[in-house]
């Protein structure tokens, strides 16, 4: 790969981290932008002289999503402008692996700037919470979306040996989150790497090495442990906030996948679009006046916190579909043991948590998975050998 390639294809990563740190009013603009300028990139022709190719699912996605927007927007009354947002952002990413340009700058020098800077922002919000006493929750409010930004770093410097960045993935696991997603992260993430001949049987064994076939499972089973857990768990008694698994949060997530049953049950327009940034007011949901929002099976009613129905309410079933069969092909380009611990994970978090494979968090987690993996550790050594050899 070419030397400007390589710069384009960090800088693309470096953009990426202002729709994590920065509040866009007009994000669907910046979605916008940030798509053409990879997609700039990804048509550039690569260093062997190949020519540029776009896939026949990515053929036959844009068509069918092109048709779900003008028809979902019809059935709906809303415009299917997160469609259009989540497709462009994930056909992008496709397109860059599918050509091989994105080999991202761990083919190139040891000098990684895109690590730095996520290592120093994540560095001193630890310190600034250690000494104020309080969650470093600089992503959002929510201190498991923080959780999943610093697991996905976590998994990059994993990926590149990067001593350091292991290091505060761990330190913030150890004192500073009481986060029960960023527990199973790194549970899963460890089991799965420390079991990994035995996991590898598994896995061919119930063919859930195919990714689309795993989301089937993971999806379906999380419905029915939805309805156990609130007609069966709830009942026998709930604790206080996270003094126990059987406690109000709990409870609320999982009726919200209950009330998703509910509404596909009837007559409804979900079929070619969703509800996208209306999905609150259409489910009567609201986070600031909690005594406002509607109340369903004993329960305040929520946004589902599973990545798969959200995805269904905000863009509708078919294109959701769609979405999902090209974000596993993708995946399944990247299926192999040394992937294993930076997949799975992620998938079954996805079940609990919304928004995981969409946007700036699919991007992010992509990132990860399109880096070829390191065999030793390293620090980043500053010299001019490196310096000579990362501005060839």
């Amino acid at each position: 790969m070419k030397t400007y390639q390589v710069k384009l294809a960090e800088f693309f990563s470096i953009i990426l981290l202002f729709l994590f740190f920065f509040y866009f009013r007009h994000s669907v603009i910046y979605y916008f932008l940030f798509t053409c300028f990879g997609m700039l990139i990804a048509v550039r022709q690569p260093s062997n002289s190949t020519k540029f190719v776009i896939p026949l699912i990515g053929i036959l996605g844009v068509l069918i999503i092109g048709f779900c927007a003008i028809v979902g927007s019809i059935t709906t009354g809303h415009l299917q402008i997160y469609m259009l947002m989540y497709f462009s952002v994930l056909v992008v990413i496709y397109l860059l692996d599918y050509n091989h340009i994105y080999k991202f700058i761990s083919t190139r020098g040891k000098i990684d700037i895109f690590y730095i800077i996520i290592a120093l922002i994540i560095t001193i919000s630890m310190a600034y919470s250690l000494i104020n006493k309080t969650s470093p929750n600089f992503i959002d409010e929510d201190e498991n979306f923080t959780g999943i930004f610093i697991f996905l770093f976590f998994m990059y410097s994993n990926k590149k040996k990067r001593f350091f960045g292991i290091l505060l993935g761990i330190l913030y696991g150890l004192i500073l989150t009481r986060s029960r997603s960023y527990y199973l992260l790194i549970t899963l993430f460890y089991s799965i790497k420390f079991t990994k001949y035995f996991f590898n049987k598994a896995i061919h064994i119930t063919k859930t090495n195919h990714i689309f076939y795993f989301l089937l499972i993971t999806f379906v089973a999380t419905i029915i442990l939805s309805y156990i857990w609130v007609f069966i768990v709830a009942p026998l008694g709930q604790v206080e906030y996270r003094a126990g698994l059987n406690d109000r949060s709990n409870l609320i997530r999982f009726v919200a996948n209950i009330k998703f049953c509910d509404l596909i049950r009837q007559p409804n327009h979900l079929l070619f679009g969703g509800y996208g940034k209306g999905l609150r007011e259409f489910l009567q949901v609201d986070e600031f006046a909690t005594a406002s929002t509607k109340f369903y099976l004993g329960a305040r009613l929520v946004q589902p916190h599973n990545s798969i129905i959200n995805l269904m309410l905000r863009i509708g079933i078919i294109p959701a579909i769609t979405y999902l069969v090209i974000m596993s092909k993708f995946i399944s380009n990247h299926m192999s043991k040394e992937n294993y611990e930076y997949i799975y994970p992620y998938i079954i978090n996805a079940m609990f948590m919304h928004s995981l494979f969409t946007l700036k968090w699919f991007a992010l987690w992509a990132i990860v998975l399109m880096i070829p993996q390191q065999k030793t550790i390293k620090m980043i050594p500053f010299n001019r050998k490196t310096l000579r050899r990362y501005d060839k």
